[in-house]
């Protein structure tokens, strides 16, 4: 079926560059190349695996449009980076695809994440749900164009072994019988380092043990100021931003919070509860400028917790932590209702059957 085919894949960020990977051996290795930058091209290149960057391409080939011309590309496979990517390889390329006419097919990494350039090509943009369909309908792009299919990197999780997996990285972390909340943070600075300080300063109950997790690009961690969390009294803090597998620090929360981070969808996909914290101030006009909505569609169906105000910290997180009958039905909501079967399948089979 993709024989005779050649798919380049495009990605920079580590969300992009995971919603597209699980499509690599659904088309075929050997039908595939990976065009990667940043975070996505360091991953490839820890494991050794195959990958061209920008650089490559234009020693090799003198630029964008000869490399896909002269390796017969038949079709682009990228996802959407967020707003505070510019210049990427994703738009890069699209350009490129535009003037050699190659078909363009999108993946949104998240709910919102793409927003269509007036100049680049677009065949098909794969979303998660019917309110990615709508958000991007009012943007303008034809409704027949998108397509519910859900986000290939969840599919690993649908029949994931949770319980020993936590059962061994609470063993690994050196955690004891309190409960476990975990913080995924985002790179956005002061903004996601003062929603976790506001959470901690209105949750009244101390026993529990707090991992955080930074991201990355997060400059407020690099210049220590998580090194404060060890003044809130807590039973146990521990910096897991290094730990290698976010998978497994997931596994081994009771639950995750975070601002509007992807980690707490992974979370609720492997049955951890999420609490997401969305302060006017911070998280929730940061969603609105960046995605277009101020309501995430798991808050919205009761599929995970929201915490709009400091006033509603303590009574959420009581909830959210220590209420079994309602963690048991926040946890069923999201799997009725956001849990999906192999989009990776779904996804692949379209984009051969556009191409003939």
């Amino acid at each position: 079926m993709t024989e005779d085919k050649t798919f380049v894949l495009i990605a920079s960020h580590m969300g992009p560059y995971l919603s597209l990977l699980p499509l690599e051996s659904e088309l075929g290795s050997h039908n595939v190349q990976f065009l990667v930058s940043d975070v996505a091209l360091a991953d490839r290149q820890l494991k050794g695996l195959k990958y061209l960057d920008l650089s490559v391409v234009q020693k090799r080939y003198g630029g964008l449009t000869r490399y896909l011309s002269e390796e017969n590309v038949n079709a682009i496979l990228r996802s959407s980076p967020d707003l505070s990517v510019r210049n990427d390889v994703e738009s890069k390329i699209g350009l490129a695809a535009q003037e050699l006419n190659i078909p363009v097919f999108v993946i949104e990494d998240y709910p919102g994440n793409y927003f269509k350039a007036t100049s680049e090509r677009l065949d098909s943009l794969y979303v998660e749900g019917e309110y990615s369909l709508e958000l991007h309908v009012g943007r303008g792009i034809p409704r027949e164009r998108i397509k519910i299919f859900g986000n290939p990197r969840y599919d690993q999780l649908y029949n994931f072994d949770t319980e020993t997996v936590r059962r061994l990285s609470r063993r690994k972390l050196g955690l004891d019988d309190a409960p476990v909340l975990l913080w995924a943070g985002q790179p956005d600075g002061e903004n996601s380092y003062t929603t976790l300080t506001r959470l901690l300063s209105n949750f009244s109950i101390r026993d529990y043990t707090l991992l955080f997790r930074a991201h990355p690009r997060d400059t407020t961690y690099k210049q220590g100021r998580y090194q404060k969390l060890n003044t809130y009294g807590l039973h146990k803090v521990i910096d897991v931003t290094d730990f290698s597998d976010p998978i497994k620090l997931y596994c081994t929360a009771d639950l995750v919070a975070t601002q509007y981070s992807s980690a707490g969808v992974e979370a609720s996909h492997l049955g951890i509860p999420a609490v997401y914290l969305l302060f006017d101030d911070l998280g929730k006009s940061e969603l609105l400028r960046s995605k277009g909505y101020d309501l995430l569609p798991w808050c919205r169906e009761e599929g995970a917790y929201l915490i709009a105000d400091e006033e509603q910290v303590d009574e959420v997180m009581r909830t959210a932590l220590f209420d079994g009958e309602s963690r048991t039905r926040t946890k069923n909501i999201f799997r009725h209702k956001f849990m999906g079967h192999n989009a990776s399948q779904a996804i692949s089979t379209d984009v051969v059957q556009c191409l003939t």
